[in-house]
């Protein structure tokens, strides 16, 4: 599915500044300014339905039947303080360091076909806040993932990320210890195509680089959920 709406570069930046004012107004009602995870020590995130990253500007829709998150605990039992509500910086309650996208031709789009989106550096899960009914506010971040697919490739990342550099994308969530569901929000100022897109199938769909990517689910608007399904499970505390 395509759509012809592309955004004005400035966009991303106004929402990221919309984020940290409302991160601002959230952090200074808070009761606590440190956590403790505990568990694992493995974690294993599994996505609990497809994992569709979307270019923002134009529409375009790449899909993942599977998409895990796998890795360990950071120091559980060590107390450290909440990491800033968005942004590439922790400290982390979770190292994932083993990412499988399901390997060649696990994800696709309509126009570009089977696509291999792999998953590279060191992506981390961070608590941002106290706890809101049964969640807390966390993040993914040091995210980066390179898409190969037939005439067309690129990374995607931080804006300032390059081929080369390790990743600075993130993406705003929540984390529920009782159900160990990680539930990322369906739209992110800290995820962009990072590098000019390169094949005439990039050029067709119309991707450019800078544009924003927000990973949903299986469907347009759908939340993304990974349900970590390691014993013990990770349970989060203050302070």
């Amino acid at each position: 599915m395509k759509l012809n709406n592309r955004f004005a570069k400035g966009a991303l930046a106004t929402a990221a500044a919309a984020s940290a004012v409302l991160a601002m107004t959230a952090t200074s009602a808070q009761a606590f300014t440190t956590y403790t995870p505990n568990g694992g020590p493995s974690a294993n995130f599994v996505n609990q339905s497809k994992i569709s990253f979307i270019d923002a500007a134009t529409g375009d829709i790449l899909s993942c039947n599977t998409f895990t998150l796998a890795g360990s605990i950071t120091s559980p039992g060590t107390s450290r303080a909440y990491a800033p509500a968005t942004g590439n910086t922790g400290p982390d309650a979770g190292s994932l360091t083993s990412l499988n996208s399901g390997g060649t031709g696990g994800c696709s789009n309509p126009t570009a076909g089977p696509t291999t989106v792999t998953a590279l550096g060191t992506w981390k899960v961070a608590i941002t806040g106290d706890k809101v009914g049964s969640s807390f506010p966390a993040k993914l971040y040091g995210i980066k993932a390179y898409v190969d697919a037939a005439n067309c490739k690129f990374y995607v990342g931080g804006p300032s990320d390059t081929a080369t550099s390790a990743g600075t994308g993130w993406v705003t969530g929540k984390f529920d210890p009782t159900t160990q569901n990680f539930t990322a929000d369906t739209t992110s100022a800290g995820l962009v195509i990072s590098t000019p897109p390169t094949g005439s199938v990039c050029t067709l769909l119309g991707l450019l680089e800078d544009d924003p990517i927000d990973i949903n689910g299986a469907t347009v608007g759908s939340a993304a959920v990974w349900k970590n399904t390691s014993t013990p499970a990770l349970t989060i505390s203050n302070p």
